[in-house]
């Protein structure tokens, strides 16, 4: 009986270090070829399409000022803060 037993789990674990054997060996990222006929007019195409974008240039740089709590206190002018 426990030869019986022993012989089982030796299958057992032969099959289970042959499968995580072949699992590990599917498993490995495989190296794709690059077809360059297929990415050279992809690339070509896009270089005349899309527009030049500076780092420098701001929307809101030239902003109109539009707080109206500014324009709207009339108190401004009246009162002189003597710490100022």
């Amino acid at each position: 009986m426990l030869k019986k037993n022993l012989l089982f789990l030796i299958i057992a674990l032969v099959l289970l270090a042959g499968g995580y054997l072949y699992w590990q060996k599917t498993k490995s990222p495989k190296k794709e070829t690059k077809n360059p006929a297929t990415t050279e007019p992809v690339s070509t195409a896009a270089r005349g399409t899309l527009p030049e974008i500076s780092p420098i240039s701001n929307p809101l740089e030239k902003s109109p000022e539009i707080n109206p709590v500014e324009k709207a206190n009339p108190f401004t002018d009246l009162y002189k803060n003597p710490f100022k």
